[in-house]
């Protein structure tokens, strides 16, 4: 049986990681991301594991085109498990001015 896992933000560093984590055969892992050169890179070092990987280069801030894309690839073959790890981060110190979060309340 095919496991079906969708990270989002697997082009970042704790995607990266919990893709490689879950790499192996029977598992296929659909990548998303908004950098397509690091997603190739992981579905790679995910393939090398025995797993299928599949990604696709999006923005979640774009909402309709994320729900569009969802939809697209559950209604084809359903996921089992769905990872929602892209996120935004500040590493400001403490006490400092913090930017708009805005772009962090759209993800």
């Amino acid at each position: 049986m095919l496991v079906r896992i969708l990270i989002s933000g697997a082009s970042g560093n704790l995607g990266r990681a919990l893709a490689l984590r879950l790499a192996q055969p029977g598992v296929r892992l659909s990548l998303w991301g908004r950098n397509d050169e690091r997603l190739n890179q992981v579905a790679a070092a995910c393939r090398a594991q025995g797993a299928d990987a599949v990604i696709r280069a999006l923005d979640l801030a774009d909402l309709d085109a994320a729900l569009a894309a969802l939809a697209e690839e559950d209604a084809a073959d359903p996921f089992d498990l769905v990872l929602l790890v892209a996120g935004q981060g500040d590493t400001r110190a403490p006490g400092a001015v913090v930017e708009d979060p805005a772009p962090i309340a759209r993800l």
